[in-house]
Order: C-alpha cells, then sequence, then structure tokens
C-alpha cells in the first residue's frame, strides 16, 4: 500500500506544473471547437459518435461537466489517469515476478520484489518521454491504451494464479 501511495505522490508531484496548462495543439479542434459534441453526458450520442475514440470522449464529456472549458480539470483527469496507469504497471511487474519465483526463476522475496516493482513503475511513469501523455489533454488516448492494455495484462497473470478466477478472466475481456 505504501508504494501506491509513493506512485500516486510522485507522478502528482512531477506532473503538477500541467494542472496549470493551456490547451495546446489538437486540444483546441478536439476540445474547443468541438464544445458541441462533449458538452452534455446524456444522451451519449454526441460524444459517443462525435470521435473516433467514444471512452476518450466519454472523458471529456466527463470533464466539461465537471468545469466546462478550464483546462485545469482536464489536465487533473490526465496525470489521474497516468497515475493510475502507474499503478497498474506496478502490479504487473510484481504478478510477473511472482510467476517467475513459482516457477524458480528469480529469487527475490516479496519485499526486494515490491521494491524492484516500486522502480520499475517509477521510471515508466516519471520518464521524460512520458510529457506528452501526461500533459496534453487529448494524449490521454495513449494514457487510456496503456491502462487498459496494462490492466488484461495484469489481470491475465491473477487469473493465472493458484486460484483462477472468473473475475480476472472478466476484466481481460472487457
Amino acid at each position: 500500500m505504501a508504494a501506491v501511495v509513493i506512485l500516486i505522490v510522485a507522478v502528482a508531484g512531477v506532473w503538477r506544473t500541467a494542472f496549470d496548462g493551456a490547451f495546446v495543439f489538437d486540444d483546441h479542434a478536439r476540445i474547443v471547437a468541438a464544445e458541441a459534441s462533449i458538452d452534455r453526458l446524456w444522451p451519449p450520442g454526441a460524444w459517443l459518435s462525435g470521435s473516433q475514440r467514444p471512452v476518450v470522449g466519454f472523458t471529456l464529456a466527463v470533464n466539461h461537466a465537471i468545469g466546462g472549458l478550464a483546462p485545469r480539470g482536464y489536465h487533473v483527469l490526465n496525470v489521474g489517469i497516468h497515475a493510475i496507469a502507474a499503478v497498474v504497471v506496478f502490479g504487473v511487474v510484481i504478478e510477473a515476478g511472482r510467476r517467475l519465483r513459482t516457477r524458480g526463476r528469480l529469487g527475490f522475496d516479496d519485499r526486494r520484489l515490491l521494491g524492484v516493482g516500486l522502480v520499475i513503475a517509477l521510471l515508466w511513469a516519471l520518464h521524460p518521454i512520458q510529457t506528452a501523455t501526461a500533459t496534453y489533454v487529448i494524449q490521454r488516448a495513449e494514457s487510456l491504451a496503456t491502462l487498459f492494455g496494462m490492466l488484461a495484462v495484469w489481470a491475465l497473470l491473477r487469473g493465472q494464479g493458484s486460484r483462477p478466477s472468473r473475475g480476472w478472466t472478466a476484466v481481460v475481456i472487457g
């Protein structure tokens, strides 16, 4: 649990300057100029059909419902998605390490495995190459793709554990 808190605090701390950023590049075309497609959550027709990426459209509509066209909320959600993805990356590393340990290919105890998982997740989350996905609003499509992709991998690893679960299988399929 402490590792998760460290991850979230580190991501928020490093990317906090994005909170005060403006809309840039495609943000104007896909948010400001396309406000009519995200200005309401219900009915979902506008954000569902007005975007090639309905999940992104939904998140933009949520942002608009909460704060209109004020960029801060959009940036806060982007950093939040990035932080959650970092936690999932951490989970993937831990589960993969446990699988390797079970097969006799890794000699790390749980404490060392948690440390390695935390370092890998921090390197992934705080690396400068993540700047666009954490700070550029429309790039949340990439953050969401990473989040859902890594969540599927994590669920697959968890579902193949000593007690397979239909719940984890449903997460992989979802």
